[in-house]
């Protein structure tokens, strides 16, 4: 018997020093074992050094305690000669044993204590500090494997109770409960195939914007009072959610779409408040026409925006991009290769727009949502043309490419009468099953994103950036670009961008527009229309802020509108904080007798001086509304503190419609 226990002894003994080589290896490996998804909180952000220092000191303690052990052993053996010659002594022997088991489990619950107090010596990179947001992904760890692993919690956030009170048929154990757990997992293993193009930090541009964002939500993860991301979504009808609630009537349909679901996925799945996502999708509207005016004179609705914009801006007007209709082109008649021109241009604007928008600033990681199918083609390569355009586009400027569109392509085309992930019965509108996937796709994105930027920063922690690198726009991708002049071309860009962000670094006042503002029910309504008229108006003969959802037969389309022949209305303004140079009035084209010769003239005067004059229109030929903005150059500039005055008359038709208006410094 005594044999035996000297057997487990030596066994404890063998225990501890194999505990101790095991540690030794992760310490050497920087290995991880901690959940991927969640921080562990540590008592304190130990240097590198003290961290290193405390590990010694703990394995010289685990070795004095195995010094110990083994004079424990050899007291045993000491015991086991005695008790040959007096068998009377086992019971001594039996309680060092029993002293030897607890000794090494106060040795076990060392090292499970030391572990959980220094995650990062045994489950984090050393490789990052103990709260960076890296510090909880290995190398290997990919999007995929951490979806997967967490797709129960994400089925959670997805569900109730985060989103009962808004979306009640999600009752638990319902049908539709049920439904939306089968989507989740089928499309789990196909988001991978949406993930067109992320953005690299091997390029310094890429890695700023990256970092900016990151940084943050550091931030938000070491304080949960810090403020949130701020994410503004841009988008047409679909973006908004029209058809996502079916057949309800509702006008305000924004709380059913996407942008809304994204918002609650991620902060319910954290449990703080990660984003904030502001919708600004207007139906009717494209990049082209409204997305890159929006940016350029920071139409946000709240203070923050208006003060700091936006970390991240997301395009949502695949839908309305990609009808030819609308990309109609002299001297081009194949829709596809009217979709791809146009929607080439109008993607290139808006990446030079956005990157401009904060001049004193690293610019908003910008990403592309693709989540059209169909049906306003007849052929797949036009169905297709939007997707090929973006894709070339995100390869040249580095900027974030997802499709939705790519995920259910199969399934969607695979049986067109099933309308769960789009509807192809002369609609481009879709419900609120594509909705949630749409919001999944994203979320993927953005956990990809992370893994993505954490392994690079896994591989190049050494590489340094060299100090004359800057944030640069690449030039722009031309069919004129030729590549034995790109060298040259590159050089050109990186010194426009710095001469064009020179700015005043003492302010942090980035916006350019101290008035700007479109209409978007339930962010900029009629109330605030009739705020507008009431602050400003001097004079008004048949100019009224319109609350009617079905005027001229575009839903929700709140405006300032004439209601009869030769309307009048002259608006006052004091000055404002800023030099003004531009104007931008944004207003409905619509078609039918009631638009007949729509037509109203703007006039700008300081005093009794005109400094511009514009005649703009309010219909077209088309049968579909539009809401399309116009820019005119002042012919003098309105200085710091100018009062001035507007004048604006209805000099054709009965009908027209305001939808925003933008006084800029440029």
């Amino acid at each position: 018997m005594l044999m035996k226990y000297l057997f487990l002894c030596f066994g404890l003994l063998s225990l501890a020093i194999f505990s101790i080589h095991q540690r030794q290896l992760l310490d050497s490996r920087g290995s991880s074992t901690a959940s991927p998804l969640f921080f562990e909180e540590d008592d304190h952000d130990e240097t590198e050094d003290e961290k290193n220092e405390i590990l010694k000191n703990e394995i010289k303690s685990l070795k004095d305690e195995i010094e110990n052990l083994k004079r424990v052993n050899e007291k045993l053996v000491e015991k086991d000669i005695s008790l040959r010659k007096h068998v009377t002594g086992t019971t001594g022997a039996s309680d060092e044993i029993e002293n030897l088991k607890r000794e090494n489990e106060k040795l076990v619950q060392a090292e499970r204590t030391s572990s959980r107090k220094h995650p990062s010596s045994s489950t984090r990179s050393s490789l990052f500090p103990n709260k960076h947001v890296c510090s909880i992904l290995e190398p290997s760890f990919s999007a995929s494997i951490i979806w997967n692993q967490s797709i129960e919690s994400i089925y959670q956030a997805s569900h109730i109770p985060h989103l009962q009170k808004e979306f009640p048929t999600l009752t638990k154990g319902s049908m539709e409960a049920l439904k939306l757990k089968k989507i989740l997992h089928q499309l789990s293993p196909l988001f991978e195939r949406g993930m067109i193009h992320l953005p690299s930090t091997s390029t310094y541009t890429s890695n700023e914007i990256l970092k900016t964002i990151f940084d943050k939500i550091q931030k938000i993860h070491e304080d949960t009072h810090s403020d949130p991301l701020q994410i503004v979504v841009l988008g047409g009808s679909v973006t908004r959610g029209r058809g996502c609630y079916g057949h309800n009537k509702n006008p305000e349909t924004r709380p059913c779409a996407w942008p809304r679901r994204l918002e609650l996925l991620i902060n319910q799945f954290f449990e703080r408040k990660v984003v904030q996502i502001t919708n600004l999708a207007i139906g009717g509207t494209n990049t082209a026409g409204i997305g890159s005016k929006l940016v350029k004179n920071w139409m946000y609705p709240t203070p923050e925006l208006k003060k700091n914009g936006p970390d991240i801006i997301i395009n949502g007007y695949s839908t309305n991009d990609a009808l030819p209709a609308l990309a109609q082109i002299a001297n081009i008649t194949d829709p596809e290769v009217q979709v791809m021109t146009s929607v080439h241009d109008a993607v290139q604007d808006f990446i030079i727009e956005t990157f401009y928008s904060k001049s004193c600033a690293v610019p908003p990681l910008v990403v592309f949502t693709d989540d059209y199918l169909g049906p306003q083609q007849d052929l797949i390569r036009g169905e297709l043309s939007y997707n090929s355009a973006v894709t070339s586009l995100a390869k040249w400027y580095d900027f974030m490419f997802l499709s939705y569109a790519d995920v259910v392509r199969d399934l969607a085309y695979g049986n067109m009468t099933d309308d769960t992930f789009s509807n192809f019965q002369n609609d481009v509108h879709f419900g609120r099953w594509a909705h949630q996937s749409i919001a999944w796709t994203l979320g993927y994105g953005a956990l990809n994103l992370m893994t993505k930027y954490c392994s690079e920063q896994y591989h190049k922690h050494s590489y340094t950036i060299e100090k004359n690198d800057r944030v640069y726009l690449p030039p722009p991708l031309t069919k004129d670009l030729l590549l034995k002049n790109i060298t040259t071309e590159v050089i050109a860009a990186k010194e426009k961008t710095a001469i064009a962000t020179k700015c005043d670094t003492t302010s942090v006042d980035h916006n350019p527009c101290p008035l700007a503002w479109i209409s978007s029910p339930g962010i900029y309504d009629w109330r605030n229309m009739k705020h507008f008229l009431q602050t400003h108006q001097t004079e008004n003969s048949g100019w009224n802020a319109e609350n009617n959802w079905a005027n001229g037969g575009h839903q929700g389309k709140f405006g300032i509108v004439s209601t009869h022949p030769n309307s009048s209305i002259n608006l006052s303004f004091d000055g404002f904080q800023k030099d003004i140079n531009t104007m931008t009035i944004t207003r409905l084209v619509s078609y039918g007798e009631k638009w007949k010769d729509s037509r109203a003239r703007f006039i700008l005067n300081i005093g009794t001086e005109t400094i511009a004059t514009e005649e703009i229109s309010g219909v077209h030929d088309f049968k579909y509304s539009l809401t399309l903005p116009q820019t005119v150059t002042l012919r003098k500039v309105i200085p710091k503190g100018q009062p001035f005055t507007l004048k604006v008359d209805l000099i054709g038709g009965t009908m027209f419609k305001i939808l925003g208006m933008s006084l800029c410094k440029y």
